[in-house]
């Protein structure tokens, strides 16, 4: 057996890991598409433009929305979930969980199963837009869903089961 010289070892390490995350995120494009299919159809039937904006995905799980995000032109996905982060491509930024505190960029999605319930529902409206899944099961349902709809978010999809409605909201553009 032949010993491959330390030099050629590293860059075929190197060159194996690329291929693996490219490969990668070819498979997970796919998933993507599939998880984040009514994000898709909010962004394209109310004309939102993904490219060189900033996103912040709450509730990202292991990263197939935010690389629908990256893959729609997006500069930065600034992701937060509880689960130790499974998907490493660069243009993620990956945080842990979500405080309930505003977080700068363009762009908003949460969907995190209840941890919409732990910010202040005017935080959703200072992005340019926001889509918030709010989950029936929550104790804030209600009363975030009303906040949501009273300032003129619209409801843009609800799951098959009833249990989750996601709204758009979009910031009012200043006239002047």
């Amino acid at each position: 057996m032949k010993l491959i010289p330390r030099r050629a070892r590293a860059l075929w390490n190197r060159a194996r890991k690329g291929l693996r995350e490219w490969l990668l995120a070819r498979l997970n494009a796919i998933d993507a598409r599939q998880f984040a299919s009514y994000f898709e159809e909010a962004l394209e039937a109310y004309n939102i433009e993904v490219k060189d904006r900033v996103v912040v995905d709450i509730g990202a799980d292991w990263g197939s929305t935010s690389l629908y995000f990256l893959a729609r032109g997006a500069r930065k996905v600034i992701a937060f979930d509880r689960v130790e982060p499974r998907l490493q491509v660069k243009g993620i930024e990956w945080h842990g969980l979500w405080n309930g505190s505003y977080v700068p960029g363009d762009i908003l999605k949460v969907d995190c199963e209840g941890c919409e319930c732990s910010a202040d529902p005017s935080l959703f409206l200072q992005y340019e837009t926001s889509l918030v899944a709010v989950h029936r099961f929550t104790a804030c349902y209600s009363a975030l869903a009303g906040f949501l709809r009273e300032h003129g978010c619209a409801k843009v999809f609800t799951t098959k089961d009833g249990l989750e409605e996601v709204y758009l909201c979009k910031k009012k553009r200043e006239v002047g």
